[in-house]
């Protein structure tokens, strides 16, 4: 493995880590629905669960993206 390779995949676990801890500072809800975006699902089946429309599922996972963006902006 070359030395750019070794940086990138630190690097790339490094970003991973952080995105985890931004996730930790969420409240327990919307820690719940990032995990279902993250594990890829569909938004019509989250918004099922929780028992709220696709439309403000899409706008509370567009805050929670913002928060997240916002921490790991202000962590590093």
């Amino acid at each position: 493995m070359r030395d750019q390779d070794i940086d990138a995949a630190v690097a790339g676990r490094e970003q991973v880590n952080e995105l985890y801890r931004a996730i930790g500072q969420l409240g327990e809800v919307d820690k719940l629905l990032i995990m279902m975006v993250l594990d890829e699902l569909e938004y019509d089946q989250i918004a099922s669960v929780m028992g709220i429309s696709e439309a403000t599922l899409r706008v509370k996972i567009h805050r929670i993206k913002q928060r997240i963006k916002n921490f790991m902006s202000h962590a590093g």
